[in-house]
């Protein structure tokens, strides 16, 4: 019966597990053209990447067959886990973001993988040497997208380098690479021969053929080619949770189809009918966006308290999912009316039967391998954690250190050196920042980021024929913002006070809360005489920046130049509740009181 080979149907699994990729791109696309990007990632984070954690929840604490098994872990990891991401945010250590960075990839190729032998399962086809195979396949090309990923690789080894782990060389890298890409490819034939060897003989399975080339495919995809790393990642994490909760919501309409071991609610949620899907989908966007509400209403104060339980969330659905969809267990077999037993031609004895009590949790459709109590199985958790806490406590490091370390592992990587050449500057070594902002333009010549970083490093360093050809190089990408205009006009000032004005103004029409562009105009119209028009952009900047003890200061002296005396005083018992010892803002109270006394002793009053 080729019904028997989809988990659904071929039209269900085609758009939600399989060729789900060529929907979510114009999806994806058309909501660009709507809201802007930030938007996006946040929608799709909350209301997707958190939201996909609730219906594994669900299933562990409502199944009373797992709630009878996994009784212990289901208590006590929450409070563990719990734990650890309160203290990491509490006391401001590194390592656990690289922890969970890692686990990522690894629960996104298990996802992956799980479904593969599901579909063998369905075609009842279990195999021991395919299901090495399949795991062996997915860990090569989840692997590999990751390595010649920047993005993920930049992430990742950032996030080493704060917790104090020494450089990689780059050529380490690079040879780290190209070496597992020649082992992936040589994998990939071993595959591809014993798919061939199973096609003639009858047990072919196009449709994990099809399942595994969409999700390496749109893996490469978001990890490599697009620009953007965040857009990347939203992009394969929304193609991960309409797999994640489709596939949980065919395994629970089985079991209320059966009538098995679903309490009243879930049987009643996970019936027939667009109702049900409704309340389903709902549920998990309201678990996904509870954070925004929290913010909402808590206030920043709540931002780390916040943050550490997403994390929790996210740990949690991570280790909860390595045995909770665990298909060498006969009972979840059934559940999924999987195959139960073996067809294996080189291995006849191979089963799939459940591993015995207290072994180590592995991902779905994971083969036996090597049994471990089931303590162990935190191994892979705590002792990278530890040994990534022992290193940033025993080498301390300050930001330039493992900035430096970052940019050297991958001079290819733009953010690496954007974010050097930032600190630099902050450090006051702006010829070491434009060296870091040039070799980000050399690698990414279309980066609108990069280009605008240089021109104000070249700005900012006074090489004005260097600063005009990059800003001529970011009008052709069609980067220019108001903030490399503000740059180019700063550099003007002296030698070209009118193209000053013009670079300020155009920087005005892009964005008139620019408050450096307000304040920087205001000091140019005041040195060329035009004290009014000063005083109208610092009113401006006033309003940008209410608790700006410069600008206020400012706004008064030109107030006074001009006899508006009234509200320079204003302005400078404004100074005075921003910094009660502001010097400059008290002899500006005793001039006007000076000047108010002598008016009206001579009988004139302003």
């Amino acid at each position: 019966d080729s019904r028997r080979a989809w988990l659904a149907s071929a039209q269900i699994d085609s758009m939600l597990l399989i060729a789900t990729p060529l929907l979510l791109i114009p999806v994806f696309m058309f909501a660009e053209s709507l809201w802007s990007a930030q938007s996006i990632i946040v929608a799709v984070t909350l209301f997707g990447a958190n939201a996909h954690h609730l219906p594994g929840f669900m299933r562990a604490y409502g199944d009373p067959m797992f709630r009878a098994r996994y009784g212990l872990r289901l208590t006590l990891a929450p409070i563990a886990i719990i734990g650890v991401c309160f203290a990491f945010f509490q006391f401001r250590l590194d390592g656990l973001l690289f922890v969970v960075f890692m686990w990522g990839i690894w629960h996104a190729l298990a996802q992956v993988y799980g479904l593969g032998r599901m579909y063998d399962g369905r075609a009842s086809l279990v195999s021991a040497r395919t299901a090495r195979l399949d795991k062996a396949l997915c860990i090569g090309w989840f692997g590999g997208g990751f390595l010649f990923s920047q993005h993920r690789i930049g992430l990742a080894l950032g996030e080493l380098y704060r917790a104090g782990i020494p450089a990689i060389p780059a050529e380490w890298l690079v040879g780290v690479r190209w070496s597992w890409l020649a082992g992936t490819l040589v994998l990939t034939c071993l595959w591809g021969w014993n798919q061939f060897t199973l096609a003639r003989a009858g047990l072919g399975n196009p449709i994990k053929v099809a399942l595994f080339g969409s999700s390496f495919g749109f893996w490469w995809y978001a990890n490599i080619p697009i620009e953007s790393a965040v857009v990347g990642v939203v992009l394969f994490e929304a193609f991960h949770d309409v797999q994640y909760l489709t596939t949980v919501w065919l395994y629970n309409r089985r079991l209320a189809d059966k009538g098995q071991r679903l309490g009243t609610f879930s049987t009643v949620l996970f019936r027939p009918g667009a109702i049900g899907i409704a309340i389903y989908i709902g549920l998990c966007w309201l678990y996904g966006g509870s954070s925004i509400l929290g913010k909402e209403l808590f206030g920043s104060a709540a931002t780390n308290t916040i943050a550490a339980l997403v994390l929790s969330s996210l740990i949690l659905h991570f280790y909860y999912d390595s045995f909770l969809w665990n298909v060498r267990d006969p009972a979840v077999r059934a559940d999924f009316g999987l195959k139960v037993g073996a067809i294996d031609r080189g291995n006849p004895a191979a089963s799939a039967q459940a591993p015995p009590p207290g072994s180590l949790p592995t991902p779905i459709g994971s083969t036996r391998g090597i049994q471990w109590p089931g303590g162990l199985a935190w191994a892979w958790f705590v002792l990278p954690l530890l040994v990534l806490l022992a290193s940033q406590f025993s080498i301390k490091e300050g930001d330039l250190d493992w900035r430096r370390k970052w940019a050297i592992s991958l001079p290819d990587y733009e953010g690496a050196q954007l974010k050097l050449g930032e600190l630099e500057f902050e450090l006051g070594r702006p010829a070491l920042a434009v060296s870091a902002f040039e070799r980000a333009v050399e690698t990414h010549p279309e980066s609108t980021e990069g280009v605008r970083r240089l021109v104000e490093a070249y700005a900012r360093t006074g090489r004005r024929a260097d600063a005009m050809h990059a800003f001529s190089r970011l009008e052709e990408i069609g980067g220019v913002d108001a903030r490399a205009l503000v740059g180019l006009a700063m550099l003007a000032h002296q030698e070209d006070p009118e193209a000053a004005e013009r670079f300020y103004l155009r920087a005005l029409d892009l964005n008139a809360s620019n408050f450096e562009a307000r304040m920087n105009f205001a000091a140019l119209l005041a040195n060329q005489g035009k004290a009014e028009e000063a005083r109208v952009q610092l009113l401006a900047a006033c309003k940008i920046a209410p608790k700006n003890a410069g600008a206020a200061f400012n706004l008064g002296q030109i107030a006074f130049s001009l006899g508006h005396f009234s509200e320079a005083s204003r302005s400078f018992q404004a100074v005075l509740e921003i910094e009660p010892g502001h010097s400059g803002a008290r002899r500006g109270l005793l001039q006007i009181e000076s000047r108010m006394r002598a008016g009206s002793g001579s009988g004139h009053t302003n």
